[in-house]
Order: C-alpha cells, then sequence, then structure tokens
C-alpha cells in the first residue's frame, strides 16, 4: 500500500511539472536566462565568461550548459526549451535511480538483502524530494542544480560501495568525480574532501 501510494504521488508529480517541462520559453530569470544565454554563446561560438563590466556572465561552471547543449544537439533539439528542460531533467531522473541503488545498497551493507519493495518505496520518494521546491527550486529548471544533484548521487554512492566492499576504482572514480562536479557547479567540490576523510576513515578502521 504505501509503494503503491508513493508511486501514485510521485506520477501525480510528473503531471504537475509536465507543463512546464514542455514550456517553449524560458521563465527563471535568476536560472533560466543565463542558462540560455551560455547556450547561446555556444551556438554563436562567442566566450561564456565576459568581462565583470558587462554583467553577462553565468556565476556556475559551464559543464552543465556544454553536456546540456550537446545532449540536445544530438537529439536535434539545440534551440528548443522543452528539449533542454526535459534533457536537464534526465539528470534528476538519473540521480533518482543511483539514490536508488544507493539505498539497496546501504541495505546490504546491514546485512539484509533488499527486496523489489524497497526500490518501489525509494524512487518515488527521492523524485519527489529531488522536486520539492523547499529543498531546491531549480532542479527540473534549466539550471545547474540538475546535474550536480547526479554528480552528488553519484558521489554518496561510491562513498558506499568502498565502504561495503573497496576497490580500487572506486579510489581513482572519487578522486575524478568532484573535478568533474567542479566544472558543473563549485560548491560540487566538497566531495573531495568528503571523499578524503570517508577513505581515510576506512583504512584507520
Amino acid at each position: 500500500v504505501a509503494a503503491g501510494s508513493m508511486c501514485a504521488l510521485a506520477a501525480c508529480n510528473l503531471l504537475h511539472l509536465r507543463p512546464y517541462l514542455l514550456l517553449p520559453v524560458d521563465l527563471l530569470s535568476f536560472s533560466e536566462s543565463p542558462f540560455v544565454t551560455d547556450l547561446i554563446k555556444l551556438r554563436i561560438g562567442a566566450p561564456l565568461y565576459t568581462p565583470l563590466a558587462d554583467n553577462n556572465s553565468f556565476p556556475y561552471s559551464c559543464g552543465a550548459q556544454m553536456l546540456t547543449y550537446a545532449i540536445a544537439k544530438m537529439l536535434g533539439g539545440a534551440t528548443s526549451i522543452p528539449t533542454l528542460r526535459c534533457v536537464q531533467f534526465g539528470y534528476v531522473v538519473a540521480a533518482v535511480l543511483v539514490g536508488t541503488a544507493t539505498v539497496r545498497a546501504l541495505i546490504r551493507a546491514a546485512g539484509t538483502q533488499p527486496s523489489w519493495l524497497w526500490s518501489a518505496l525509494a524512487a518515488p520518494f527521492l523524485l519527489l524530494v529531488a522536486t520539492d521546491g523547499r529543498f531546491n527550486m531549480y532542479t527540473h529548471s534549466l539550471h545547474n542544480d540538475g546535474l550536480v544533484l547526479l554528480v552528488s548521487a553519484c558521489a554518496f554512492w561510491l562513498l558506499v560501495e568502498h565502504t561495503r566492499a573497496p576497490r580500487t576504482w572506486h579510489v581513482v572514480a572519487m578522486a575524478v568525480l568532484p573535478a568533474l562536479g567542479f566544472c558543473v557547479k563549485q560548491s560540487a567540490l566538497i566531495w573531495a574532501g568528503l571523499s578524503t576523510h570517508s577513505a581515510r576513515m576506512l583504512r584507520e578502521g
């Protein structure tokens, strides 16, 4: 019953977001307009970062803009706001899937085999949290937060997996991911310190 209710809530939430995702204009002046400006600069070959006096540069790193533009271009929608917005929302959906895998990994770390019910509960719950404006108003819009959410989800999943069953490739990925995250949004660099601290505790413990 709980899993069914959670899935129904998530479905209603997606129906609520659908009109906005398909809206063919960039509405949010703080979030979407600078993002779209960067996409236009990419199309015409103009520099993304201009002199401070121009007041025409997004304060965040440009990784999300470049990746979103590249994916939308492959889909044939490089100039379509709905396509660009759906690509951005795809990052959120991917983060939800990684978060669900993390929940299952935590259950395994506790010595229990997770059933499908855990996924049925975790996935819609994480989707609701990821798109709730009380936590973040920009994950479903043209903004860097959708991709940085995916980076953070992957970073946390790596920490859980490395704690549960350490692997060399975990360490390599934990070293590379914060740098990639910094290219999306500067705050993602925090995962470098968290990963280093967690790896040190694991060695000492």
